[in-house]
């Protein structure tokens, strides 16, 4: 089932994940970078239109769905959202060695197409999470350059995240603004040459 688009598209929402309401700007910039599924991620298990109300995830689970749904559905809720290293990745296998940079530990994530176009040590805003005795990747943020990620852990410290598995899912918000983090980064590096 699709995110409603009501909460895809609130000026609220946009503004808590991305630090800013321009939306579309996120969309066009980053489209080739899966933005509008870390998006879609993050407003289906986190966002809740008041204090009080349901993730579309819990009114997706209370409606009922199928057993296999309910299990994925489940995982991805339980999971938290973090910043990984490539420590390694198989193409033939189509796995991944990720290094969880914020929480220490490593995991291997089972995606054949990711890891057929993947480089080691680049650094990814992403949820892991288990079905069974795989483990499968959700966009979270924005895929970073591998200088990149000493400086974005950085950044999540001094916006308050906590560095915690409850902290990550709490502020799950916060690997939103590395999009805009990552544009300003970007831009300071491609500054003109004398």
């Amino acid at each position: 089932e699709h995110l409603e688009q009501k909460a895809l598209r609130s000026v609220r929402a946009a503004k808590r994940y991305f630090g800013a309401e321009d939306i579309q700007r996120f969309f066009e910039q980053h489209q080739q970078q899966l933005v509008i599924l870390a998006y879609a991620a993050w407003a289906a298990l986190h966002y809740r239109a008041t204090k009080t109300s349901r993730t579309h995830a819990e009114k997706l689970l209370a409606q009922g769905m199928s057993e296999a749904q309910a299990l994925l559905l489940r995982a991805r809720i339980a999971s938290y959202p973090s910043l990984y290293r490539v420590a390694r990745h198989a193409p033939q296998a189509g796995t991944i060695d990720l290094e969880d940079v914020l929480l220490g530990g490593t995991v291997t994530v089972h995606d054949r197409m990711m890891a057929e176009n993947i480089d080691d040590n680049v650094f990814l805003a992403a949820r892991v999470f288990t079905a069974g005795r795989f483990h499968f990747l959700d966009p979270a943020g924005p895929p970073l350059g591998i200088g990149m990620g000493s400086e974005a852990v950085e950044f999540l410290q001094e916006s308050g995240v906590e560095l915690t598995p409850e902290g990550l899912r709490r502020d799950a918000h916060k690997l939103g603004w590395l999009w805009d983090w990552s544009d300003r980064c970007a831009s300071r590096w491609n500054s003109p040459h004398l």
